[in-house]
């Protein structure tokens, strides 16, 4: 596995744990895809991006998420570039009680400047927020 992939999981995990939404829009290239049983968005423009994560930090927020950590289930070199990652996720609660866990999978693309996500399919995130009572809102 290249470190730099754990590197970047971490650099990500923590930026979502904390809300902050432009440091994790950085780690996109643009246009990319999210894509859940649901749900498929082509993200075109950072608005869209921000609002996607504005409306998944709303759900966590109401949740009382306090931290998260990840694991690197399994990754496929699909070119020299190009990476599939599935990582599992488990959200905690302060007082370090498991939230919930869920798997998401990634296509990473090596660019000049590092690691760069350009897929994401939300494998069963969406229906462990609703088996909490949690409904995403639709985007727009």
């Amino acid at each position: 596995m290249p470190p730099t992939i754990e590197a970047f999981f971490q650099q990500y995990a923590d930026a979502y744990c904390q809300y902050q939404t432009d440091q994790l829009l950085q780690m996109f290239s643009l246009p990319c895809m999210l894509l859940t049983d649901s749900s498929k968005h082509v993200i075109l423009e950072q608005q869209m991006g921000r609002s996607l994560l504005e409306r998944l930090f709303k759900a966590y927020q109401q949740l009382q998420m306090d931290h998260l950590r990840h694991e690197i289930t399994s990754m496929v070199k699909l070119s020299d570039s190009l990476y599939f990652v599935s990582v599992q996720g488990r959200f905690y609660l302060a007082d370090n009680r498991l939230l919930l866990q869920c798997h998401t999978s990634y296509t990473l693309q090596k660019q000049s400047d590092g690691w760069k996500i350009v897929a994401v399919v939300m494998d069963d995130e969406e229906q462990e927020l609703q088996r909490l009572g949690i409904m995403l809102e639709p985007v727009l």
